[in-house]
């Protein structure tokens, strides 16, 4: 019996393990995949945050209007005249523009100043306020502007400091002329216009933030099997097989569909071909024959692995009998469209049938299927378990029970028990760590022997997790496994039996054991000039089987 997977030092904790290494490559791909899950909620944060930002522009906004006058100011002396009359010059120099730099500004904004313009417009209060600014310094050339929220407010409130400014200059200055050479105009729009690009842009970047933050938590938290080190690592568990991940178009939702061995799914029969020597072996050590195949949920291919599997012994010339014991869910009923069955295996433990009625023949005529039946099962009688298995260990080499998730359905204890090994599938990237784990145990109590997990549906790329193993790097890796197309060791191009730069290369440079232009496509090959006849088909064959 393998180890308990309870691993001594880790502490868990909401099926998170202390201790781990969060891997880049890993992350990022959970990354993926909790925006591929949740975008419609980042795109809703995006928004809601961007018209939230354009209604807070929209409400606060305030329309302002400026306007502006510029003039220069001038000191006037007075002298008596030959006729005794008064006459009036003005000058200017360097001091008194001093001057009027330092006190203009006072005056326009003094108090005095602000209850004249009140007098005059007769408010209680001004609509605006008054800058004054020396154009160049030590000139006597300044510009007063009036900011309003009202256009006609600042015009008019320009026009009376213009006005009223000599007046209230004078017990400063003495008397003083004002020259205005830009006067004041009526604005006719607003100097801020209405922007809300940078408010909106600004919460579109933050709702992105926190979506990132959202993906990120999501794939910090997904405690799941992504790799094929994490059954050794996370459940002490052995791999003896992965079977690849295939795109199903389901024919209706009454009716699934169920990926089978075939020359259309190449790399999905060589897993399986693979796998069934792997179990077989495990199997014909003890002279075994039953094998129950279960999972910790629904969902994990337990009813795939078993049907081709069950497929693959039969293909191999074995007589084969696969079981559908998940009683509830009566997966490769549906699977395989049985739904007009009038008997099964739960009719005939409740005696309403001989075993010999419910042996459903196949296009093999050495593969026999028993499915789950009619009649729901709330108690399996023990004796009639045994009965049935001593009966098809009599008939058939192997046994193979579509078993129900461990996890979930307590009445696959009894089925579990009937068998010889129990093979866990596990689905990458599917159910918690936590829930295997719980799901193992309960095998495990069972004192039942686990030959190993399958690790299902096992992608790569974008959507997967590289090097998971045999189909990125490993034994079947597309590219660089034992088969892969390109460096692999049949590899097309530089393989060891590569077409083109391989050991045993194709017709133009195959280095190595058949000399300058290796071996050719026909099962010939040229050496120093000499024609080499050698069946190189069986030889491939044969060293694959000595490496497996």
């Amino acid at each position: 019996m393998a180890e308990n997977p309870v691993s001594e030092g880790r502490e868990e904790e909401n099926g998170l393990y202390f201790g781990d290494i969060i891997k880049l490559d890993v992350l990022l791909v959970d990354f993926w995949k909790g925006f591929k899950k949740f975008w419609y909620l980042a795109v809703l944060i995006i928004a809601a945050l961007s018209c939230f930002a354009f209604y807070n522009c929209k409400k606060s906004y305030v329309p302002k209007y400026i306007s502006q006058a510029s003039f220069s100011i001038s000191t006037v002396n007075s002298s008596q005249g030959s006729v005794g009359a008064s006459s009036f010059s003005s000058y200017y120099n360097s001091v008194l523009a001093e001057q009027l730099s330092k006190t203009f500004s006072y005056i326009i904004n003094s108090q005095t100043m602000k209850q004249i313009l009140m007098n005059k417009l007769g408010v209680n209060g001004l609509n605006g306020s008054i800058t004054a600014k020396n154009d160049v310094a030590s000139t006597p050339l300044f510009t007063i502007s009036v900011t309003s929220t009202s256009p006609r407010d600042a015009y008019d409130i320009l026009c009376a400091v213009i006005e009223n400014y000599p007046r209230l200059a004078q017990y400063v200055l003495g008397e003083t002329q004002m020259s205005v050479y830009s006067p004041a105009q009526l604005p006719q729009a607003p100097y801020n216009k209405f922007s809300y690009k940078k408010d909106v842009a600004v919460a579109a970047a933050a709702g992105i933030l926190i979506s990132c933050l959202i993906f990120l938590a999501y794939a910090f938290s997904r405690s799941t099997v992504k790799k094929r080190d994490d059954i050794r690592e996370k459940l002490n568990l052995r791999c003896i097989g992965e079977v690849p991940w295939v795109e199903v178009k389901k024919r209706s939702r009454r009716a699934p569909s169920l990926v089978t061995i075939s020359p259309n799914n190449a790399d999905f029969s060589e897993a399986f071909r693979y796998l069934k020597r792997r179990v077989l072996k495990c199997l014909d050590a003890d002279n075994k024959k039953v094998l129950a195949v279960t999972s910790a949920v629904p969902g994990e291919g337990k009813t795939t692995v078993s049907y081709n599997l069950a497929l693959a012994f039969a293909r191999s010339g074995k007589k084969v009998a696969l079981l559908d014991t998940d009683f509830a869910r009566r997966s490769i009923q549906k699977y395989l469209g049985a739904t007009l069955l009038s008997r099964g295996l739960s009719d005939y433990i409740n005696n309403d049938c001989s075993l010999g009625d419910i042996a459903t023949g196949t296009s093999l005529e050495n593969f026999k299927i028993y499915y789950a039946g009619t009649k729901p099962l709330k108690n399996i009688p023990r004796e009639t378990l045994i009965r049935l298995f001593d009966h098809l260990r009599e008939r058939y080499d192997y046994v193979i029970l579509d078993a129900a998730p461990c996890g979930v359905v307590s009445d696959s204890a009894r089925i579990i028990d009937m068998a010889d090994e129990t093979l866990f599938v596990i689905k990458q990237d599917s159910a918690s760590v936590s829930k295997i784990r719980r799901s193992l145990q309960y095998v495990y109590d069972l004192n039942a022997t686990v030959a190993g997990a399958v690790f299902n549906a096992v992608r790569t790329g974008l959507d997967g997790y590289s090097g998971s193993g045999y189909y990125s790097y490993g034994y079947y890796g597309k590219k660089y496994g034992y088969y892969g197309k390109k460096y692999g060791y049949y590899g097309r191009k530089y393989g060891y039996y590569g077409r083109k730069y391989g050991y045993y290369g194709g017709k133009t440079y195959g280095y190595g054991k058949y000399g300058d232009y290796g071996y050719g496509y026909n099962g010939y090959g040229y050496s120093g000039g000499k024609r080499v006849t050698e069946n190189v088909t069986d030889k491939r064959e044969e060293t694959a089987q000595d490496e497996q």
